[in-house]
């Protein structure tokens, strides 16, 4: 008999599966938070600058603060002024006016806050200022010739000096011999400014004019508006003459007649 061989049967290996495991990472290291800043020292406080200089006393300003108080004095700025002469009117002033003398409380107070002023200064500044206040009397003085002549108000006889004599507030009625306008009334004065700015369709040198007289001749709201109302009356009348009431509106007014009625 023949031995029979076993054929080994073939055997295939599953393949086992394999797990990767993973690397193993390296924990990094905590950054260390910074350190606190170093405290440092405080700086010692600068001190601030120191202000800047006052104004020089004999600016345009105090001039005519200067001015204001030497006419209040009954004073003359274009002549030479001392402290001798200061006090010799305040006292001349003050017999005149002082309320034990019979004079008012008000008007005293004025000359006696004028002197209280005039008083401080020294010769130096009293010369200064009366050689700065003649100076810009003189400019002002052209100024006002010019807006003057602009409306007509002054005459060739006529200065603004005279002018302001006739119309100061302080003598309340003045001479009508002192000036030779038309017109004595300062209602009169301010509608002459007012019909020149209309006719010249208020340029701005015929406006700055009358400001400037306005200034001058020391005019008030309430002179200022009666004058403009009675301004505005007058060419409302004028108004009226020229153009009477339209018979139409007295009428009832005509009917016009529809277009489909013409032909």
């Amino acid at each position: 008999m023949t031995p029979t061989r076993k054929t080994p049967t073939p055997t295939r290996k599953t393949p086992t599966p394999t797990r990767k495991t993973p690397t193993p990472t390296r924990k990094q290291p905590r950054r260390k938070p910074p350190p606190p800043p170093t405290p440092t020292r405080k700086q010692p406080r600068r001190k601030p600058p120191p202000p800047p200089p006052l104004p020089p006393k004999n600016n345009s300003s105090s001039t005519g603060k200067f001015l204001k108080y030497i006419t209040t004095l009954k004073l003359d700025p274009k002549s030479h002024v001392t402290q001798k002469i200061i006090k010799k009117q305040y006292h001349k002033l003050s017999l005149k006016y002082h309320p034990n003398k019979g004079g008012k409380a008000e008007n005293f107070r004025v000359i006696d806050d004028a002197y209280k002023y005039l008083e401080e200064l020294t010769q130096t500044e009293l010369d200064n200022f009366l050689k700065e206040s003649k100076e810009l009397l003189k400019a002002n003085e052209e100024e006002l010739l010019k807006a003057y002549k602009l409306f007509k108000i002054l005459d060739e006889d006529n200065t603004v000096e005279n002018i302001r004599k006739y119309y100061t507030r302080r003598n309340g009625s003045a001479n009508k011999n002192v000036l030779k306008l038309n017109s004595f009334d300062i209602n009169e004065i301010i509608k002459t400014m007012f019909k020149v700015v209309r006719e010249h369709k208020k340029e701005q040198k015929y406006l700055d004019a009358m400001n400037l007289i306005g200034q001058d001749l020391e005019i008030t709201k309430e002179e200022w508006n009666t004058a403009y109302s009675e301004d505005m009356e007058e060419i409302k009348g004028r108004a009226k003459d020229k153009n009477p009431l339209n018979t139409r509106k007295l009428n009832g007014g005509t009917k016009r007649k529809s277009r489909k009625t013409r032909k």
